[in-house]
């Protein structure tokens, strides 16, 4: 890379459970490498288990903390046991929240951030990265929202959106 421009890191809290809500460039691997980069405190990614089976992932899962999840992970006690352990050791867990992986549909913000947030007592941080051409990248952070007040549709949707709609715009 280049250079690299980067808006918003103060308000990454530097304590408190927080997972961050990171778009999905086609390039996950190398977003997860610059915010771990680029942040004071540490961070644990959600990784489809696609990606276990990719030599240089695989690499990179063994020198940065990731959890594996696939599909049927994402309801299970094994997925908030570690997702738990990660935040209660004071580390940021880190998701893209319109994975072309888990979301055949890419594009599009699934309503797992905002179920993991409230599961886990977590803020949302809706987090931007971008890379350009000439290897140029730019990273922006959103407000950190709160979890949703319920597991309803409607709460999970509202949530959802803000992430969504950060996302877009950032994506102009």
């Amino acid at each position: 890379m280049h250079r690299i421009e980067a808006q918003g890191l103060e308000r990454i809290p530097q304590q408190g459970r927080v997972i961050l809500a990171v778009n999905h460039t086609g390039l996950g691997v190398r977003s997860g490498l610059l915010l771990s980069t680029l942040l004071e405190r540490d961070i644990t990614f959600l990784a489809s288990t696609v990606m276990r089976r990719l030599p240089f992932s695989r690499q990179l899962a063994r020198t940065f903390s990731v959890i594996f999840v696939s599909p049927a992970d994402m309801l299970s006690t094994r997925l908030l046991d570690e997702a738990e352990a990660v935040l209660g050791r004071g580390a940021l867990l880190g998701l893209m929240v319109d994975g072309r992986e888990m979301n055949q549909r890419k594009g599009m913000t699934k309503r797992g951030a905002a179920w993991l947030a409230i599961r886990l007592g977590a803020s949302l941080l809706p987090v931007s990265v971008r890379f350009g051409l000439t290897g140029n990248a730019r990273v922006q952070v959103g407000e950190l929202l709160p979890p949703p007040p319920s597991v309803s549709r409607q709460d999970l949707d509202a949530s959802t959106a803000a992430l969504h709609d950060f996302h877009r715009t950032m994506s102009r």
